[in-house]
């Protein structure tokens, strides 16, 4: 412990009284209808093609190569690139949806 002469000095003070804690955690978003499934939407500039619909998964092309997003997937940064985007439903039928914009 300090001797109360330096905590009475306002630079020391300041620098004993800081103290590291840490951020409480983040909630964890609400699911969706029940376990595998995920909220999507997916839109144009033009039309709506699914709004908060329920879905198992999508795949979507990337620079890097396609990968499939999953209810609770990690969250990742990617930049998408032309290619097929397919919306796996819950039902087990498959949309397929050609992106045409990409970086360049």
């Amino acid at each position: 412990m300090l001797p109360s002469a330096l905590l009475r000095r306002p630079a020391l003070r300041r620098l004993v009284l800081q103290a590291r804690a840490y951020a409480e955690a983040a909630a964890a978003p609400a699911p969706a209808a029940g376990p595998g499934q995920m909220s999507f939407t997916f839109a144009s500039p033009t039309q709506v093609f699914f709004d908060g619909a329920n879905v198992r998964q999508v795949d979507v092309p990337t620079l890097t190569g396609a990968f499939g997003i999953l209810a609770s997937h990690v969250p990742t940064l990617q930049v998408l690139r032309p290619g097929l985007v397919v919306v796996h439903a819950e039902d087990g039928t498959t949309t397929k949806y050609f992106g045409e914009c990409g970086p360049g």
